[in-house]
């Protein structure tokens, strides 16, 4: 009776396990779909953003006006920073509001396209010291005009209308999005925080293009 009893036992045990090792893989494959879905959205945000500014580019170049920026809702949804048209120093042109912080731009030392670049150029994510928040711009050069077409969006914005589709607001999902300095961008969810340690499982993994 023992030795049927211990395998009737190990049995039990050994099913359970396996229930769980396959819940764990279900869920695991469904959380990827998830995230993949979710970086493909954000990809293809950024990738309209750049499209905007060429579109932008070439309405310069045919208007032949770098005194006035016609914008449009969905260009200023886009670029909720707001546009600008600089020269080749970097001095503002013509901006829309808020131009103090192109003002601010025009001072530092933000890489914006330059002569050599002819495809939409992706700054590195800056702090603006006015607002406290981070911001990313991205610019063309209009050759025949000797400027620089420029937008600036918020990250987090941008990842809180992108990836609230795919996470919605819940108690059972947090959500970090991280630059390649593993600075927090955006965070939802109940363990959301302002800060990562090193060695946080799967963030090292991400940054190599590992799921």
């Amino acid at each position: 009776v023992l030795p049927l009893t211990l395998l009737l036992l190990l049995i039990a045990f050994g099913s359970v396990s396996l229930h769980q090792q396959d819940m764990r893989a279900l869920v695991g494959e469904r959380d990827e779909r998830a995230v993949q879905s979710a970086t493909a959205a954000l990809s293809a945000e950024l990738h309209h953003r750049a499209a905007s500014i060429s579109n932008l580019v070439a309405f310069a170049e045919l208007s032949n006006d770098i005194t006035t920026i016609r914008t449009t809702s969905d260009l200023a949804s886009d670029f909720d920073v707001g546009l600008a048209y600089l020269d080749m120093d970097g001095q503002l042109l013509a901006a829309t509001p808020p131009v103090t912080l192109w003002d601010w731009i025009a001072q530092t030392n933000i890489t914006l396209a330059s002569a050599a670049d002819v495809e939409p150029v992706f700054s590195a994510l800056f702090l603006d010291p006015e607002s406290n928040k981070r911001f990313v711009i991205v610019s063309q050069t209009v050759p025949s005009l000797n400027i620089v077409v420029a937008g600036a969006f918020s990250p987090e914005t941008l990842a809180h209308e992108t990836l609230s589709a795919s996470y919605p607001d819940s108690n059972n999902v947090t959500i970090f999005l991280l630059d390649s300095s593993r600075q927090i961008l955006f965070a939802s969810g109940p363990l959301a925080v302002d800060s990562l340690p090193v060695d946080h499982p799967g963030v090292a993994e991400a940054l190599r293009g590992q799921s």
